[in-house]
């Protein structure tokens, strides 16, 4: 009876290893050629920190530097046309309270009027009676006007709180001189370890993948030649199990390469995600705003402004129209 293993047997199970591990290894070179592609990095490991870094850098103080310029060409101009007493954000609050107490009082005097037009509206002489039916329909679409956008204003002025908050208040521009100082300290100097030791890996995963390859050309090429050399249809199972457990280990640690490729591309992603974060938006509440986005603000500060202007003169108008017609609605309810 023959022993060990059937050559043919074992050529038929050791012949995939070559293959599978020189395509592992391929896909892991079209990896490493797409990170290279997409982050404009050379062939040579050590230069991606120092690319990586001065890119960076320039991203960040040309962001920086331009973000500081517009917060304070724009808040100079805020404080140009608005030019009263008290900071923008004071200023603000106190055209959103004035606009509130002008509705209020327009409220009141609202109320007051229709309980007298209930009243006493069919005790008015014809002409009075005339005169009020004419006009009450625009006073009524007029006070919805001023109820709608005197919401609407305080709806768009909350919404804005904290972003004019952060843009307006002397606080809110220390927070954010503190961010950009914090970001500097991060891409010049966590970033160029973090990116150097990304290249490190990648420039390990890639020599351990070569040394790979070739000692699976070597094993593949001498192993063949010298089970087909052998006399007899069968081989020892030593010399079987020893070449297979080449091929497994050989595997094994190509696998190990590649989650290491892996973990270094994942690394280099966070990273410059966060740099293009850094570059590109500011802290508001938690969540990181569109520099485009914060200076909108600027925009909106005199949106709510002129708002609250308008509904304050419209209240005052609409107030002197219902005066009129409460003196009359009153003058017929005294003579009753």
């Amino acid at each position: 009876m023959a022993r060990g293993v059937s050559t043919i047997l074992a050529l038929t199970v050791t012949r995939d290893y070559p293959t599978m591990l020189t395509n592992i290894a391929a896909q892991m070179d079209k990896e490493l050629a797409k990170v290279r592609e997409q982050y404009l990095l050379p062939l040579e490991f050590d230069r991606w920190a120092h690319i990586v870094s001065a890119r960076s850098n320039c991203n960040y103080e040309t962001f920086a530097a331009v973000a500081t310029h517009q917060f304070e060409c724009r808040r100079g101009m805020l404080f140009d046309v608005y030019a009263d007493m008290g900071d923008l954000q004071c200023r603000l609050d106190g055209a959103v309270l004035l606009m509130n107490a002008a509705f209020e009082d327009t409220d009141d005097l609202w109320q007051k009027l229709r309980m007298l037009y209930d009243s006493y509206l069919l005790r008015l002489e014809k002409h009075e009676f005339d005169a009020i039916e004419k006009v009450f329909p625009a006073l009524i679409r007029q006070y919805n006007d001023v109820q709608t956008a005197t919401s609407a204003t305080n709806a768009l002025s909350e919404h804005w709180q904290s972003r004019l908050e952060m843009v307006l208040t002397e606080a809110g521009l220390e927070r954010i001189k503190q961010t950009l100082d914090e970001r500097r300290v991060w891409i010049t100097e966590v970033l160029p370890t973090v990116i150097q030791g990304v290249a490190v890996e990648f420039k390990s995963c890639a020599d351990g993948r070569a040394k790979i390859l070739s000692d699976v050309k070597a094993l593949s090429e001498e192993h063949i030649m010298d089970w087909c050399q052998r006399s007899g249809s069968h081989l020892p199972t030593f010399d079987f199990g020893s070449t297979l457990t080449q091929y497994v280990n050989l595997l094994a640690e190509l696998a190990r390469l590649e989650k290491g490729q892996e973990h270094a591309a994942g690394q280099l992603k966070d990273s410059m995600k966060l740099v293009d974060r850094y570059t590109s938006t500011l802290p508001v509440d938690g969540d990181d705003v569109p520099i485009g986005q914060v200076q909108e603000v600027f925009l909106q500060y005199e949106v709510i402004w002129a708002r609250c202007a308008r509904i304050a003169e419209n209240c005052s108008r609409l107030k002197a129209s219902m005066h009129e017609h409460k003196t009359t609605l009153e003058k017929c309810r005294d003579e009753l």
